[in-house]
């Protein structure tokens, strides 16, 4: 968690967590007073991370969004100052095609001096061919954190 309270007030600002799950990098950034999105797929997961979020204090409740759906659809508005993959999230996509249109959705919403940071705790070198990153996101910082996320 380290890791990303470090991102969290480096590039201070709001926050979009991909594939959020139940809350285990959401819900500490919002207690620190990070306003944060958190998109997920899965109705099962939000439902659990909702009940989490019941327990939080009125000021941390205003500060977390939650949207069920897809990382590759483009359902996102708003202008983040970090983007997060955290937990290998990214290697969920199943193809460059995939990535590519997520990353392009998340260009989208990156704030001009924002970054994406995807997090590769798999310690899988080849997740994406380099030029499907440049293509979508020729002008701004992509940042690929290799290691144990279990530390952080």
């Amino acid at each position: 968690m380290d890791f990303w309270k470090t991102c969290a007030d480096f590039y201070d600002g709001p926050i979009l967590e991909m594939s959020c799950g139940t809350g285990r990098i959401l819900l500490p950034l919002s207690q620190l007073g990070y306003d944060i999105t958190g998109v997920d797929i899965s109705n099962p997961m939000l439902a659990e991370l909702k009940q989490k979020i019941l327990n939080c204090p009125h000021d941390v409740r205003c500060k977390i969004h939650l949207i069920q759906g897809n990382m590759v659809d483009k359902i996102l508005s708003g202008n983040y100052n970090l983007i997060i993959f955290a937990v290998s999230t990214f290697l969920a996509l199943k193809n460059d095609d995939e990535r590519l249109a997520c990353l392009k959705s998340c260009n989208q919403v990156l704030s001009d001096n924002g970054v994406i940071i995807l997090s590769n705790s798999k310690f899988e070198t080849n997740i994406i061919r380099p030029t499907a990153l440049e293509e979508a996101n020729p002008e701004k910082e992509i940042i690929i954190e290799y290691g144990n996320d279990k530390k952080n």
